[in-house]
């Protein structure tokens, strides 16, 4: 549940409309369109959760003509309910999670770490700032070069096959950006196992996914 002074949290209750949100979730994949959820939550009580039924509905329906394929998980759509439905300020401590989320925080220093431990260099900090100048700039390599993701990939191939599962896969990503990646999201459903060139893009391709945009 989403976070809120803790004066007002027992005020604001998710447990019907999750419930609901999960219900119209056939996929299980998490996400629902704003569309999709205007049609299937009309039925929720809103009052009963303490929001304001009449403001939630409405922001619903103007959101749905708006941003109606826009695709929300959950907590997503219960922190845009708490905004419009409460009459309260954001809590802060949601303000600064969107703002993580918004700018890749998380990701990056995810990345630096990894760089770090990989390359162990004798002066971290000058390290660094040349990695974040590369980024600055688009390089695509800023933190990996194609030589180091190849390297990962031999550690992870022991046996010497020429190719690794997903789930190893998975756990060179999840080494790099944490926990969560799924490199079948870019490479389907029934990939079992992936050779090294496919390894060094799939990996590029979530590494670049998950980098700031430069600015």
């Amino acid at each position: 549940m989403a976070r809120l002074p803790p004066s007002k949290l027992k005020n604001y209750i998710d447990k019907d409309v999750r419930k609901a949100f999960e219900a119209l979730d056939k996929s299980g994949g998490g996400r629902l369109s704003f569309a999709e959820i205007q049609r299937g939550l009309g039925s929720v009580d809103w009052e009963g959760t303490g929001l304001n039924a009449s403001v939630i509905t409405d922001v619903l329906q103007k959101e749905s003509k708006r941003n109606g394929d826009k695709l929300v998980t959950f907590e997503e759509f219960w922190n845009f309910c708490l905004k419009n439905g409460t009459g309260h300020e954001p809590d802060p401590a949601e303000i600064a999670k969107e703002y993580l989320l918004k700018h890749r925080i998380l990701p990056l220093f995810e990345m630096m770490t990894a760089a770090l431990l990989y390359s162990k260099p004798d002066k971290p900090r000058t390290f660094l700032v040349e990695k974040l100048t590369k980024l600055k700039t688009g390089n695509g390599e800023a933190f990996f070069t194609d030589q180091d993701l190849s390297t990962m990939f031999s550690m992870f191939d022991i046996t010497g096959k020429g190719c690794i599962t997903v789930e190893q896969c998975n756990e060179a990503l999840a080494t790099l950006l944490g926990p969560g990646k799924d490199v079948r999201d870019s490479l389907g459903a029934t990939t079992r196992t992936l050779s090294c060139d496919q390894f060094v893009k799939a990996t590029r391709e979530a590494l670049a996914a998950a980098a700031p945009v430069p600015t």
